[in-house]
């Protein structure tokens, strides 16, 4: 299980808004490369989470949100599986049909970029699913 911790900025329309310090995470603290992923300020992220009750958590409240392993997994799949074998499938049918390798190259990368441009579109109905706890800290 993956826990963060985060300080409400936003409560409302049964939405949070949380301030979340990337750091702050268990996978980021055990990775000698959280220097370059988040450096100086940069480590500080705006989530945006759907709540049964908001205004059970006050602006500027520390809050613990833990994500499940299979919504992890999921997330992991969506987002790097699912467009990695489109990429790959174009490719390789590109190649199959006779078509140089550079325009197999290209018409892989245009792939991962529509893959990538709908998950981003569809962020809303794939995100409602993820398993998440929150507490109060």
């Amino acid at each position: 299980m993956q826990t963060i911790t985060g300080i409400v900025i936003n409560n409302q329309d049964g939405y949070l808004n949380i301030q979340v310090d990337n750091t702050s995470c268990e996978a980021c603290q055990s990775c000698d490369l959280r220097r370059h992923c988040h450096p100086d300020k940069a480590s500080l992220r705006e989530m945006k989470l759907p709540v049964d009750d908001s205004a059970a958590f006050a602006i500027g409240s520390r809050l613990k949100v833990s994500l499940s392993d299979a919504s992890l997994l999921k997330a992991a799949l969506i987002g790097y599986l699912i467009p990695l074998a489109a990429m790959l499938a174009a490719v390789i049918l590109m190649h199959l049909l006779g078509f140089a390798d550079y325009i197999s190259g290209i018409c892989g990368i245009i792939v991962l970029i529509l893959c990538y441009y709908v998950i981003s579109s569809c962020r809303d109905i794939l995100g409602c699913s993820v398993e998440y706890d929150i507490k109060k800290m």
